[in-house]
């Protein structure tokens, strides 16, 4: 029997991680791969680097005329694989 994507994620300990946003979506912001917090959370870009990209957007936003947090509903959020690398170990220390 081959494998299937539900089975993989309770294999290999990895949780699916979806795109959020809009469909289509005139902005797109795409990772690589998603880490720790987005495989805990299931929701891309949350940890680090999404608060990077928030608080650049914030500022892009705010430029632009839009008010405080009303970027993020407006721009589609994945990364290219859905779920956390293999050989990525999911540490404290991260």
């Amino acid at each position: 029997m081959p494998l299937t994507l539900k089975a993989r994620p309770s294999l290999e300990g990895r949780r699916y991680v979806p795109g959020t946003g809009p469909q289509p979506s005139a902005y797109c912001w795409l990772g690589e791969g998603p880490g720790k917090f987005e495989d805990a959370l299931q929701k891309p870009f949350v940890g680090p680097t999404g608060q990077f990209l928030d608080a650049c957007a914030e500022a892009l936003s705010s430029r632009f005329g839009y008010r405080h947090g009303t970027y993020r509903p407006l721009v589609r959020v994945e990364n290219v694989t859905r779920y956390l690398p293999l050989g990525k170990e999911l540490t404290a220390a991260e």
